[in-house]
């Protein structure tokens, strides 16, 4: 996994992470913001390494299930750049209102 996906899915675990179970949550934050490794995380939890890739996997699908269908990061992104010159609130309500 490159760092732009490492982001993107940082950035899907903040917005979407509280409507994921408490282990798909718990083992996606290990493995993208505190870099944990598929052994490791496997060896605390008491699993296989495969059963943690399946995890991570499956859980990424379900992020972006989530964002292709209600698109706040994307909206998110969209507002932080508009934001950086001179944009109206009226132009900004426009995003949130698609």
């Amino acid at each position: 996994m490159n760092l732009s996906d490492t982001i993107r899915i940082g950035q899907l675990l903040d917005v979407y992470g509280a409507m994921l179970t408490g282990k798909q949550r718990q083992v996606l934050n290990s493995y993208i913001n505190y870099d944990g490794g598929l052994s490791e995380i496997a060896s605390e939890l008491q699993v296989t390494r495969q059963a943690v890739a399946d995890l991570v996997k499956r859980t990424v699908k379900i992020l972006e299930d989530y964002e292709a269908k209600l698109q706040i990061v994307k909206k998110l992104d969209k507002t932080k750049q508009l934001t950086k010159g001179d944009t109206t609130q009226e132009e900004i309500d426009k995003i949130w209102r698609q």
